[in-house]
Parts: structure tokens; sequence; C-alpha cells
């Protein structure tokens, strides 16, 4: 009766190759001998029929603990990477009669892995390219807004210039107007006032040269001021497109982190076919 059992799973062994999309070889055994082997297309571990089970082979494992065994065996053992499922074959009492022993290729599945781990290392090396490029668009974003701090602050001594330039303005044309009231009360007491007259005319064509320097002056300070004003223009602008920079750069950053996390499960879930 067992050998009818074994006799049975042999000739559907032929058949369970053909469930799989999997390149399989599929090998049957009684309690203490290999029986039947059919290798697969390319997946073949070269067992030799007859020949007796030795510990440390599923088969015997699976016969003397009377359970399942499920091995991934690496590619480096046949050249081809497989799972072996292997079970044990019973008769009508429940003994154990023999085993029924399955190689499916994880060729595919182990490449699949192997891309997805590519996969997230090329995107863990693009994430921390990009958190370089967050970390230094911050910076600039700092650096901008203590330029923009500085410029501020070069505005506010620019005005202060205007300040005193209207002061020395106001000194000139009261001390022309001086001068002007000295040369009148000069002209008035004739002889006696000709050297005081002198003396007015001088601070006068002084208060008229100073009033010539302030409107110098007072243009270069407009000029330097609508310098500065554009500048500030320019660094606010600056400052708005790295701030949008930064938090873009941040914005791809988590999407890679979720996709490097959806890669990692999919690495994972390929292992485990």
């Amino acid at each position: 009766m067992n050998n009818n059992i074994i006799d049975n799973f042999i000739y559907n062994a032929m058949y369970i190759k053909d469930l799989f999309d999997e390149d399989i070889f599929v090998g049957v055994s009684d309690t203490e001998f290999f029986i039947k082997y059919f290798p697969g297309n390319e997946l073949d571990i070269k067992e030799t029929e007859g020949s007796k089970l030795k510990p440390g082979d599923a088969m015997y494992e699976c016969i003397k603990e009377n359970r399942k065994i499920v091995k991934t065996i690496p590619k480096e053992v046949f050249g081809i990477p497989f799972k072996s499922i292997t079970i044990p074959l019973y008769d009508e009492n429940g003994a154990v009669v023999g085993s029924l022993g399955i190689g499916k290729s994880i060729e595919r599945q182990v490449q699949h892995a192997q891309s997805t781990e590519s996969i997230a290392a090329s995107l863990e090396e693009v994430t921390a390219s990009i958190n370089e490029i967050a970390d230094g668009a911050s910076k600039i974003a700092i650096s901008n807004n203590q330029i923009l701090k500085q410029n501020n602050s070069t505005v506010e001594q620019v005005n202060k210039t205007d300040q005193i330039v209207d002061y020395i303005k106001k000194v000139s044309e009261q001390t022309n107007l001086l001068g002007l009231n000295a040369s009148i009360e000069a002209a008035r007491v004739g002889e006696h006032g000709r050297g005081f007259s002198v003396v007015a005319e001088e601070i006068r064509k002084l208060s008229i040269a100073t009033k010539s320097y302030v409107t110098q002056i007072n243009n270069i300070l407009n000029t330097i001021n609508s310098s500065v004003d554009k500048t500030s223009i320019l660094i606010k602008e600056n400052v708005q497109i790295t701030n949008s920079q930064e938090e873009a750069t941040k914005q791809i950053v988590r999407a890679l982190a979720e996709l490097n996390t959806n890669t990692q499960m999919l690495s994972e879930m390929a292992k485990a076919l």
C-alpha cells in the first residue's frame, strides 16, 4: 500500500511542474531512499535516484521530524537561487511513508529584490544630496536675511546723513545772510568798514561754495539711497525665491523618503516570495 501512495505521487509529479510559472524540480522519496527526481528546465540539483537519505537533507529532516521543511538555497550552491518545500507523505493510518519535495526557482524574485535594493540605495543618495541642497538653501536664506538687515541699517544711516546735510545747508544759508548783512553795514559806515566788508564778502563766498558742495553731497546721497532701495528690493525677491526653493526641496525630500519606504517594502516582499 505504501508503494502505491508513493507511485501515485511519482506519477503526478510530472504534472505538478505544470502548476507553476517558475522553473521547478520535483523529488519523491520513501523513508530511506530518494526514489524519483524530475529536474527543472534550468534548475537542477543533480540528485541521484536510489541514493540514501542523509542527515541535513530536507527530506531526511521532513521524515524524521514529521513536519513541513522550507529552505531558501542561495545562488552560490547550485547556480540558481531557489526555495525548497518538502512535506511528509502519509498512509491511511497517518504513518509517514515518504516525502515530496519541490524546488522553486526564485531567481526573478532575487533579481527584483536586488533591483529594489539598488533603487533604494540610489534614492538614499539622492535624498542625502537634496538634503545638502536644502541645508544650503536654508543657509543662503539666513545670509540673505542678514544682508537685508544690514541694508536696512545702511538706509537708516543714509537718512541720518540727510539730516546732517540739511543742517549744514541751513547753516550755509544763515551764514550767507549774515555775510550779506555785514556787507550792508560795512558799506553804511564807509571807509571805516572797508576791512570788515572784505571779510564779509569772503564769508559769503564760503557760504555759497558750501551750499554748492552740500547740493553735490545731497545728489550723491540720493543716488546712494536709490541704489540701496533697489538692492533692498532685489534682496527681498531673492529671499522669497530662496525660501520657496527651500520649501520645495523639503517637499521633494519628504516624497523621496516615502518612495524609499515603499521601495524597501517591495524589497522585503520580494524576499518573502
